[in-house]
């Protein structure tokens, strides 16, 4: 029951990630299955494909062939959860709770004709409906069937990206913030910094969200100098606040 849990906190985590704001969405994990929809859907019987997984083909295997469709076979007549095994192949099948009896049936008969024709002669596949899954594996093939092993790593890896953007995006604000500021300082340095003759002038310059006077001394860097920021000759001080000359 625990590993339920746990594998049950997982998919809430990842399609809360991956499909944050959608009306509707499902996450298949390796143990696990979770789906909500914005519409009632319980009850209602579902064939789509949502996915599949075939691994390499098997060929001229009488015996494998045989010890599949028996397995198939068992799975086929499954109601709600059924482990099946034949010689070196095993399967289990199972479908959602939500569905009667005729139902699950009809959906997992629906599953295992479409791993027959989607997957062929794999050693191991796996086929999800919309309410109902069937896996089969030969002896030894199980490892290239489990992941949905390679869909969990790309789940792993949208998240990661997510996460990664977000922070990326973070930092972006804050280092805009930090050139906004100092633009400011560039700007005031080239509105009053003139490689001529020195002056002292003040400006009414809006600056976070009220106005200030400033008070500036050019020197003797023309605007386009890099250290223009460097020697930028500004004080800011509300209206009506002291001045300052800076020499």
């Amino acid at each position: 029951m625990f590993e339920c849990s746990k594998c049950m906190q997982s998919a809430v985590n990842q399609i809360g990630l991956v499909c944050s704001n959608s009306y509707g969405a499902s996450v298949q994990l390796e143990g696990c299955y979770l789906r909500y929809e914005h519409s009632n859907f319980l009850g209602s019987p579902d064939t789509t494909l949502m996915f599949k997984k075939c691994s390499r083909s098997v060929n001229n295997d009488v015996e494998f062939f045989k010890r599949r469709d028996d397995v198939l076979a068992d799975l086929q007549s499954a109601i709600g959860f059924k482990v099946s095994s034949s010689g070196l192949v095993e399967g289990f099948s199972q479908c959602l709770g939500d569905l009667s009896s005729s139902d699950c049936s009809a959906c997992l008969s629906d599953a295992v004709a479409k791993l027959k024709s989607l997957c062929g002669s794999a050693a191991a596949a796996g086929v999800y409906l919309g309410q109902c899954y069937a896996r089969y594996w030969a002896s030894g093939y199980y490892a290239e069937l489990t992941p949905d092993s390679s869909h969990e790593d790309d789940v792993g890896k949208t998240v990661a990206i997510i996460v990664g953007v977000l922070a990326g995006v973070v930092v972006l604000i804050v280092l805009l913030s930090a050139l906004c500021i100092l633009d400011t300082c560039i700007a005031l340095g080239c509105l009053l910094n003139t490689p001529s003759t020195p002056v002292s002038r003040d400006l009414r310059v809006p600056f976070a969200n009220s106005y200030y006077l400033v008070r500036a001394k050019s020197v003797s860097f023309p605007c386009e100098h890099p250290l223009r920021a460097s020697y930028c000759k500004a004080c800011m001080y509300p209206i009506g606040g002291p001045y300052l000359s800076h020499g």
